[in-house]
């Protein structure tokens, strides 16, 4: 009887630890889908408020570097 409930004491304990790894995981995801709609949104939507072509430059430019830089 302690033998089993040693096992289901391990398997709960996996459980759990797969379960917050599972968490992580999809945060993860959460943050690089922001992070990309932050990337597009400022490569296709903000660059067309400028007509300079040094601030159209810099705005893409840096939306890519910050994604990139924060992506890893």
């Amino acid at each position: 009887m302690n033998c089993q409930n040693a096992d289901s004491i391990t398997s709960h304990a996996a459980q759990k630890k797969r379960r917050q790894t599972e968490a992580r995981f999809f945060i993860q995801t959460l943050y690089q889908n922001g992070l990309f709609l932050y990337e597009l949104s400022n490569f296709y939507y903000v660059t067309t408020l400028f007509t300079n072509q040094w601030a159209v430059f810099f705005t893409s430019t840096f939306a890519w570097e910050v994604c990139h830089a924060f992506d890893g």
